[in-house]
């Protein structure tokens, strides 16, 4: 019987989630196997199909590289990005094309041509062609937007 043990690594080609498995010699036969607990909010990058996964990935890494004030947590069942404690944006997808947006939280407050406010009072939508590059010039923009409402206090943050 093999016996494996999980080792926590930097991402390669062959690991799934920075975890690679490692053969152990027969000596080793009385390790205990334990199940790998994912967050909740990777779980939820896990559950997306492609390429819409790709898209939340990388929207997600540029959002938390924006400033170190941001954080993400899973919030009604999708990832929020929050400024100093206080929600900024989420991603999520349109229900009729499944396309991935950015929702920006006071986007009643920002005033971009790419911004969509359809039926939304205080929030407006970043739309992203899962099937084209993404726009970081763009995303950019509406971010900083959304940032400098925080920093200069038209937001009050905890």
């Amino acid at each position: 019987m093999e016996q494996y043990v999980l080792q926590a690594s930097r991402p390669s080609h062959d690991a799934i989630w920075g975890v690679n498995w490692y053969k152990l010699p027969h000596t080793f036969q009385t390790i205990k196997s334990f199940p790998v607990q994912l967050k909740k909010i990777d779980s939820f990058y896990h559950n997306t199909p492609e390429p819409e996964r790709s898209v939340f990935l990388a929207l997600s890494n540029f959002i938390l590289s924006m400033d170190a004030n941001i954080s993400t947590d899973l919030k009604y069942g999708m990832p929020f990005f929050s400024y100093k404690n206080k929600m900024c944006c989420y991603l999520w997808k349109d229900k009729k094309t499944n396309e991935p947006y950015i929702g920006i939280v006071e986007g009643n407050k920002i005033h971009h041509p790419n911004l969509e406010k359809g039926k939304r009072s205080r929030m407006k939508i970043l739309r992203v062609d899962p099937n084209k590059d993404i726009d970081i010039e763009i995303i950019g923009e509406v971010m900083a937007a959304t940032i400098t409402l925080y920093k200069n206090g038209h937001i009050k943050t905890k």
